[in-house]
C-alpha cells in the first residue's frame, strides 16, 4: 500500500478521495435505512447511515492530503471544498459547519489565485464563485429560517465535456482539473 502512494501524485489521491466522498454522498442522499452514529477523530458525531459516515470519512481524508500538499487556489482542492460544504448543509444538516468550510476554503484562496488568463485561474475562479453563491445563499436562509436541507446547493460534478453547464443543483467543472 505505500509502496503504491509513492508514485501517485497528490493530486490524484485527493480527488480519488473526493470521489469516493461524492459517490457515498449521492448514495446517502436516496438511503432510508440502517442508521448508526459515528464518531471520528475531531469528536464529531455523524447520526445517518453508513453511506454519510463513508463520505465524511472520504471527504475528511481527502481534506487533509489537500491541506498538506494543494495550494488553497488548486481547482481540486476547492472543488473538494464546495462538494464537502454541500455535504455538510444537505446530509448532515449542519449549515453552520457547511459555511465554516466554504468560508475558509473562499478565504485561503484568496490570496493566492493562479496567474490570471490560465486554466487554473478560471476552473478556480467558477468554484469560487459557486462556493460564494452557496455561503450568501445558506447565510440569507438561516436568517430568514426557510431554508430546508434539501434545497437545490450548488456541488461540482466532473465531466468530459465542460460546456454541458446545467442550470440545476449541479455545476460541472472542466475536466482538466482532473489528475491526469
Amino acid at each position: 500500500g505505500e509502496m503504491i502512494l509513492r508514485f501517485v501524485s497528490p493530486e490524484s489521491i485527493t480527488f480519488f478521495f473526493k470521489m469516493m466522498g461524492d459517490i457515498y454522498r449521492y448514495l446517502a442522499e436516496t438511503a432510508c435505512c440502517f442508521r448508526s452514529k459515528t464518531t471520528y477523530s475531531e469528536g464529531e458525531e455523524v447520526s445517518g447511515n453508513i453511506d454519510s459516515s463513508l463520505a465524511l470519512a472520504f471527504y475528511y481524508l481527502s481534506s487533509e492530503v489537500a491541506k498538506a500538499h494543494l495550494a488553497p487556489s488548486d481547482p481540486i482542492r476547492l472543488g473538494l471544498a464546495l462538494n464537502f460544504s454541500v455535504f455538510y448543509h444537505q446530509i448532515m444538516s449542519s449549515p453552520a459547519r457547511a459555511c465554516e468550510v466554504a468560508k475558509n476554503a473562499f478565504d485561503e484562496a484568496l490570496y493566492e489565485l493562479p496567474k490570471k488568463g490560465t486554466r487554473a485561474f478560471k476552473d478556480s475562479s467558477l468554484i469560487m464563485e459557486i462556493l460564494r453563491d452557496n455561503l450568501t445563499k445558506w447565510t440569507k436562509s438561516d436568517e430568514a429560517d426557510e431554508h430546508s436541507p434539501h434545497d437545490e446547493d450548488h456541488d461540482v460534478v466532473n465531466e468530459d465535456d465542460d460546456s454541458k453547464q446545467r442550470t440545476g443543483p449541479v455545476y460541472n467543472i472542466p475536466s482538466g482539473t482532473a489528475p491526469r
